[in-house]
């Protein structure tokens, strides 16, 4: 619980007398946004819209949302923007919201270079669905174990910008993302990341290097 108050704070912390600033994250586009920030959307996977910012998946074991908001957030120059969403989300409609915070993060003047949207599993789908819709080659995006027939098969699903792709080796549920940008032209620079934890789908549970060091890499961090 107390951790939970911290990663929450979006104020400051008085410790000790003094007041420092605190690591954390917003769940929703600021209205003045800051053009000199760099902007990660997190879109966590399917478990977490039951409720539980941290379940636990009789096979894939603990999911650890906080944790892995404040290792992401863990950065002077970055704004994390991972909202908790509710039970029975629709994919669709969810990108669509997302492509709309997108806009008016540029509309704001942030550059599109500096706005990076990664998902996983469910939130993966979720931005491979944003990149579809937006088709600017400026983006950013990472996809975590959410490649699948469902965007391969789809001929209109083609994504654009900058894509890093990460998967684990032993998951069944979310592959190589190789098929889905050899369909799509605007695809400018991609990268894929194996891990091999042996956490299958749970490799992306918790905030663990494997997933960690790449996606802040790709960040430019």
């Amino acid at each position: 619980m107390m951790k939970m108050l911290i990663y929450q704070t979006l104020g400051l912390l008085f410790l000790a007398g003094g007041i420092v600033s605190a690591q954390s994250f917003i769940e929703t586009v600021p209205k003045m946004p800051d053009p000199s920030k760099k902007y990660l959307f997190y879109l966590h996977g399917a478990i977490i819209e039951q409720g539980d910012l941290t379940p636990t998946h009789p096979e894939f074991g603990f999911y650890d949302m906080p944790e892995i908001r404040s290792v992401l957030a863990d950065h002077e120059n970055l704004v994390l923007i991972s909202e908790h969403r509710p039970k029975g989300t629709q994919i669709a409609d969810y990108a669509v919201k997302v492509a709309d915070d997108i806009n008016m993060l540029i509309k704001s003047g942030v550059a599109a270079k500096d706005i990076t949207i990664s998902g996983f599993s469910k939130g993966g789908m979720i931005a491979i669905l944003t990149s579809s819709i937006m088709q600017n080659k400026n983006l950013n995006f990472v996809f975590m174990a959410a490649c699948n027939n469902w965007a391969i098969e789809d001929d209109e699903i083609k994504v654009a910008g900058r894509i890093l792709s990460i998967f684990e080796t032993t998951d069944t549920i979310g592959r190589s993302c190789k098929a889905l940008i050899d369909k799509s032209p605007a695809v400018t620079e991609y990268k894929e990341v194996e891990i091999n934890t042996g956490k299958k789908h749970g490799a992306f549970y918790e905030p663990v290097p494997e997933w960690i060091e790449p996606l802040k890499a790709w960040l430019g961090e």
